[in-house]
């Protein structure tokens, strides 16, 4: 990836991709919370497991053995599925509630990562 960015922030980032994603499709079970015949949605993670586990780097542990080939789908078009059930407003609340907060926690954690980054660039004072 670089210097800078490695495999920590990359899965920082991809957390908060699917968190976003999330977070849209509980807003938008919000917003139609009262429309008839509309059934909640959720993030199919199921899906986003499968892509994340295509996404695996395989170790070799010896340099003869042949290097994996295995390319990454992105999170980039997360699947929605489709419960079936009635919006329930008080458990779509408490949900966006809780992403919000992961997604804050992965946006300190790659902050507290840049300021480190910047602190070694800038060197300690003296």
């Amino acid at each position: 990836m670089g210097m800078f960015v490695g495999k920590t922030e990359s899965a920082v980032v991809d957390r908060m991709t699917v968190l976003s994603r999330e977070i849209k499709v509980l807003a938008n079970n919000i917003a139609n919370v009262n429309v008839p015949g509309y059934t909640a949605k959720r993030v199919d993670f199921a899906k986003v497991l499968e892509k994340e586990q295509m996404r695996l780097e395989l170790e070799r542990t010896n340099p003869r053995h042949i290097p994996a080939r295995i390319s990454s789908p992105g999170l980039e078009k997360i699947p929605i599925k489709d419960t079936g059930r009635p919006v329930e407003l008080d458990e779509e609340l408490v949900k966006i509630t809780e992403d919000s907060m992961d997604y804050q926690s992965m946006v300190q954690l790659l902050r507290s990562r840049f300021d480190l980054f910047e602190s070694i660039i800038r060197g300690r004072p003296e």
